[in-house]
């Protein structure tokens, strides 16, 4: 009968490959595996399709770094992804947010006032290709007060 043992033992060497050795009965196969690392953006949450001007939007975005194989890289706590939006609409709120286990969540996003349709958010991140929203847009928000420019005349007759 016989007994096999194996161990997996894990070493981080200069912070970029993981060195794994299995060991059976005294046979060592070495390898070197490298840790994973982002090849693309994917927008996982996307932001809401419409949001009133000014307002932060209803849903925030969040994002993930993906590796070739489409895994997300948890092990991706340094990279910053930034959002940015198109047409020369002005995004405010915290726009550059670092990953924290492969994913950057937005939490505080908004458009500038205005109406303007077609606008697309757009998130990098150094060394990756750009993640692309679907079109959104920046909608007239409900009245806030109303107003009397003029006001009517007090000699006016009913009829």
């Amino acid at each position: 009968n016989r007994i096999v043992s194996a161990a997996l033992f894990f070493r981080r060497s200069m912070g970029r490959s993981l060195l794994v050795a299995l060991a059976a009965i005294g046979l060592f196969a070495w390898a070197n595996c490298e840790e994973a690392k982002a090849s693309t953006l994917v927008i996982a949450t996307a932001p809401s399709a419409t949001t009133p001007g000014g307002a932060l939007l209803a849903q925030q975005p969040v994002i993930e770094l993906r590796d070739s194989s489409n895994a997300l890289v948890a092990s991706d706590s340094t990279t910053e992804v930034t959002a940015v939006l198109t047409l020369g609409a002005i995004l405010s709120g915290t726009t550059i947010v670092k990953a924290e286990n492969g994913v950057a969540r937005f939490t505080d996003l908004k458009m500038s006032d205005g109406i303007a349709d077609n606008m697309v958010f757009f998130f990098s991140a150094a060394g990756l290709p750009n993640a692309e929203s679907s079109r959104v847009a920046s909608v007239v928000g409900p009245a806030a007060s109303l107003a009397i420019k003029t006001a009517p005349s007090p000699t006016a007759q009913a009829g």
